[in-house]
Order: structure tokens, then C-alpha cells, then sequence
């Protein structure tokens, strides 16, 4: 997934899905995704600035799967609804896709399911 902010340019970044896969993995078998655990599982999304980090738990979070929690990072709130994704079930979600369709270019579209 790529993604981007635009302040005096336009910065784009990337967060591989196989790194959203692996912090959804530290997020449901320890129940946090740190900071700090979050350099490790997304070496890609991380060596392209910290806002990876935010990005990949505000997905967790529109997934309702966790929750911010400050300092300490994102904590997870639905186990099992996790454990459906991490197996890439396709029975997960009120609308049993198991996908998440992408933000168009526009960037004014929230994260949805497809």
C-alpha cells in the first residue's frame, strides 16, 4: 500500500501488505503494537518514517481490531475478529469480504471494506 502527505512536496510512503500481516500478527498474539515492535515486524514502512506507525494502527483501528492507547501504542480490542484476518478469512466483516478496498488518489475516502 502506498500512501502520502503533502506538505511543501508531496511524500510518499509505503506499508507492504505482508508488514500489515505482520503487525497484525504482534497485535493479536501480545495484545499491544508498540512503537518499538513496530520498527521490527515493518522494517519497509518504518525505514520511510515514523507516520507508519499511526497509519497501520488507525487501519487496525477502522478494522475494529484495536485501539489507541497512547504512549504505550495500540492495543487490541477483538481478538477473534483479528484472528479472522490474520488468517485472511473471508468470512470477516459485516459485508464477508475480508478485503479492504483502497483510498482513491483523491485521499478524502476513509478506510472501508471492500
Amino acid at each position: 500500500m502506498y500512501y502520502w502527505f503533502q506538505g511543501a512536496e508531496k511524500h510518499t510512503k509505503r506499508l507492504p501488505e505482508s508488514e500489515i500481516r505482520a503487525g497484525l500478527r504482534q497485535l493479536r498474539d501480545t495484545g499491544w503494537l508498540s512503537r518499538e515492535r513496530f520498527g521490527d515486524v515493518c522494517p519497509t514502512a518504518k525505514s520511510d518514517g515514523e507516520c507508519g506507525f499511526a497509519v497501520l494502527g488507525r487501519i487496525f483501528e477502522a478494522l475494529g481490531v484495536a485501539v489507541y492507547s497512547g504512549n504505550t501504542g495500540f492495543k487490541l480490542t477483538n481478538a477473534d475478529e483479528a484472528t479472522k484476518l490474520s488468517r485472511n478469512d473471508t468470512s470477516v466483516g459485516p459485508n464477508s469480504s475480508g478485503r479492504i478496498r483502497p483510498v482513491p488518489p483523491d485521499g478524502h475516502s476513509e478506510i472501508r471494506r471492500a
